[in-house]
């Protein structure tokens, strides 16, 4: 069974009328050919979710679309696979089925045209047809609320061998999420680790807060992407995974793929002191994070990721092609 854009805004609607309070809800997918999906959306604001699956495998959330609401029309739109993917509905001539009907009471409704039986449990709503497909709908708890310090973010060990010679990394990658907060020491510190960090969870959240760790010499046209797309990108985030980072004023004690990588870097987007891995959404999606010093004041020049493309301006692309 795929989740349209209908079948979306039934699930939202739901969890809003029967999970009131709710930022994030678990929607699982059960079909005999596919086994049990799972997939989650999180209220980015009144018109906004930003939707997830879960890796059964690695046990991490992968973001994979957004839902949109403008008055009557609902767009989905699924970044990685283009314009083309991008769908809108009009909510009106697609909901019909569900209008007028009295969900404490209703034993059954059809979903894009298949009849489904209607199971309740305590903040859990679930739809079942006779060939065994099921969809069903409950709050997210979402992962544990983690306060971290600035012993925790400095606790890292430097490498020298392998491809990572010469970076300081984390034996186990900290990852941030929604619950992740910092201690005030890490909060109000402008070091390396502790900037990386309060960029990204102010990002994530869609604050504007994440402008303030911008560098100054930042490239006049990628803050303005920034200021632009940056919030929407930001929330689309679930969770971000930090590797380590390397000074790169010195790059002799560094894997010659790495020194060719950053040269690179270099001559395309300019000077800088220091870059920090992440793994954005899962390992498939590195992110380097390339940050100016001055003084014990660190600043992000820049992000290179393919999540983030769109807010590196194109005559940069062009020079990396």
């Amino acid at each position: 069974m795929v989740i349209t854009v209908q079948v979306w805004m039934l699930i939202l609607s739901l969890s809003g009328a029967l999970l009131p309070g709710k930022t994030s809800i678990k929607v699982t997918v059960t079909t005999p050919e596919a086994g049990t999906q799972t997939f989650f959306a999180q209220v980015k604001s009144k018109e906004t979710w930003a939707l997830s699956y879960l890796d059964d495998k690695t046990g991490i959330k992968h973001s994979f679309g957004q839902l949109n609401r403008t008055g009557s029309a609902v767009t989905l739109t699924l970044p990685a696979m283009g314009e083309k993917a991008k769908k809108t509905t009009q909510l009106t001539e697609r909901m019909t089925a569900f209008h007028g009907l009295d969900w404490a009471t209703a034993k059954s409704v059809k979903i894009d045209g298949v009849s489904m039986s209607i199971e309740r449990s305590a903040n859990t709503i679930g739809f079942r047809n006779a060939d065994g497909k099921h969809i069903s709908i409950m709050a997210d708890p979402g992962p544990p609320s983690v306060q971290l310090t600035t012993k925790n973010l400095r606790n890292l060990v430097y490498r020298d061998t392998g491809t990572m010679a010469g970076w300081l990394t984390y034996e186990k990658a900290i990852t941030l999420n929604q619950n992740t907060t910092l201690a005030p020491d890490a909060a109000g510190s402008d070091g390396l680790v502790e900037v990386v960090t309060s960029f990204f969870l102010s990002w994530m959240k869609g604050d504007k807060a994440a402008l303030k760790y911008l560098s100054p010499n930042m490239n006049p046209d990628a803050l303005a992407l920034m200021k632009q797309h940056g919030k929407a990108l930001g929330q689309r985030i679930s969770n971000v995974n930090l590797i380590g980072f390397a000074q790169t004023g010195d790059m002799s004690n560094l894997d010659m793929r790495i020194q060719t990588l950053f040269t690179g870097f270099k001559k395309v987007f300019g000077e800088f002191d220091a870059v920090f891995m992440v793994e954005i959404d899962g390992p498939k999606n590195n992110g380097f994070i390339l940050l100016n010093q001055r003084g014990e004041v660190f600043r992000i020049q820049l992000v290179v990721s393919h999540f983030a493309k769109d807010l590196i301006p194109k005559k940069l692309l062009d020079k990396m092609k």
